[in-house]
């Protein structure tokens, strides 16, 4: 099951990641967040997101190696993302805007430095 590893690359360069900009501690949290997620979340957001060097998958394409139903993908991922957002968002309302910042920020943290 794979599951991306966080780069060492620069917090600048995550913060940019989406369209509403993250500072610096806002990318810290997320990094600490992500590493605090359950394998088998982390392995969810990897496919279902095409993190690191994985393309995105199906529900039905992550479901099969965890033998889960797709609900319960669509349920991990939901709830992983939602985890990742609230470590991020400080006093922020939850938005769409915050949620694609923090999706594209661990994008860039999970993408190799040669991309």
């Amino acid at each position: 099951m794979p599951v991306a590893e966080l780069s060492a690359r620069a917090t600048s360069d995550a913060a940019s990641g989406g369209g509403l900009a993250l500072d610096a501690g806002q990318v810290q949290r997320l990094r600490a967040a992500y590493r605090e997620l359950p394998r088998r979340s982390r392995y969810v957001l990897t496919v279902r997101l095409g993190l690191g060097a994985e393309p995105v998958r199906t529900l039905k394409a992550a479901s099969a190696p965890l033998a889960l139903s797709l609900d319960r993908i669509r349920q991990l991922q939901l709830a992983a993302t939602d985890a990742l957002v609230d470590a991020v968002r400080g006093q922020q309302p939850v938005s769409e805007e915050l949620r694609a910042a923090a999706v594209g920020a661990l994008r860039t943290l999970t993408r190799s430095p040669n991309a």
